[in-house]
């Protein structure tokens, strides 16, 4: 995949597959993407704003979040459960930034 560099409130966020949104969107797929605050908590914010900037509405099914590592609250790592449910409130955030609410 090819990635591109979006500016974040705190720094640039390296957002992989924007060559891939682009190459479905031309193809007139649906698209459904994912992000993470694994590597980065900007990217959950540069992931939606990029999205809904490239990808036809009507294309758009929805977008989902994925915390790549368990957050359960019995995880033993306590701090990969903290780092996911932030991850969660950061795509909350950045949904309701950009996304109007319907009807």
């Amino acid at each position: 995949m090819i990635s591109s560099t979006i500016q974040t409130a705190s720094r640039k966020a390296r957002i992989t597959g924007t060559w891939s949104v682009k190459k479905l969107q031309k193809a007139g797929f649906d698209q459904l993407p994912c992000t993470s605050n694994y590597f980065e908590d900007g990217a959950a914010d540069a992931v939606v704003k990029y999205c809904l900037e490239h990808i036809d509405p009507s294309r758009l099914k929805g977008m989902y979040v994925a915390p790549w590592n368990r957050i359960t609250p019995d995880t033993p790592e306590k701090k990969n459960f903290t780092k996911g449910i932030h991850g969660i409130d950061l795509f909350t955030a950045a949904r309701n930034r950009y996304c109007k609410a319907e009807g």
